[in-house]
């Protein structure tokens, strides 16, 4: 039983990864926000963009992102399974809370 508890989360996350892959742009733009307001010309090196040192590094901070943003949107259907995986073992006075 576990098992398939498992493969239900793992698909939750792939498709939270996707629709966090679909809405990288908007999920970016609102992370890099506050940056955007305190990088001015004064204190920055490149005034209100990010400085890339990798070739791949952009390519990997959208999965990296994309992950996250994964996670965060299965986490109520994490969370279930977990509660479902633990609710068994529980005494019938300890379910009730």
């Amino acid at each position: 039983m576990s098992r398939k508890r498992l493969i239900i989360c793992a698909l939750a996350v792939l498709v939270g990864m996707l629709v966090g892959f679909i809405l990288y742009e908007w999920v970016f733009d609102f992370l890099i926000a506050p940056y955007k307001d305190i990088a001015t010309a004064d204190n920055a090196v490149v005034p209100g963009k990010l400085v890339v040192f990798d070739p791949l590094e952009g390519f990997s901070v959208r999965i990296k992102t994309s992950a996250y943003t994964g996670i965060a949107l299965a986490m109520p259907v994490i969370l279930w399974q977990i509660w479902q995986f633990v609710t068994p073992g529980l005494y019938p006075h300890e379910r009730r809370y």
